[in-house]
């Protein structure tokens, strides 16, 4: 959605993540700057091919997308974000943590998405419904 959708709820969120895409620098610099306003701690824009750009408690770091053979793109950015997060929860470097989403990413093109490929849903064997 567009920014102005986002903008009144910034001030609700510790974690803002936008997905960018050939946006240009500036209006990328101008978000980041408006959501860490707004009281935001960590901002990523994801930007597909070309990597990341996080912004956590004051530092600054660009990924770039790593090299992999594209299958399917469907879930990259979930990936690098849960990632990311992860890492930096553990208190993983910001570098060290974007790579590892990075990582993730990339691993995640290399397989076809969740719809439409004709794999079937199995139902759960009853042992594993039963709650502990």
């Amino acid at each position: 959605r567009d920014d102005a959708w986002a903008e009144p709820l910034l001030r609700w969120v510790q974690v803002a993540t936008f997905s960018r895409s050939g946006s240009a620098p500036q209006d990328v610099a101008q978000l980041i700057e408006k959501a860490h306003a707004a009281g935001v701690v960590t901002v990523l824009v994801t930007q597909g091919a070309d990597g990341a750009l996080i912004s956590h408690r004051g530092e600054r770091y660009r990924q770039p997308a790593l090299p992999t053979q594209i299958v399917d793109s469907l879930g990259a950015g979930d990936a690098f974000i849960a990632t990311l997060l992860v890492k930096l929860g553990q208190g993983v470097a910001l570098a060290d943590a974007a790579h590892s989403a990075a990582h993730a990413s990339a691993r995640v093109c290399e397989r076809l998405g969740a719809f439409g490929y004709g794999v079937p849903l199995t139902p759960l064997p009853p042992e594993a419904k039963q709650q502990p």
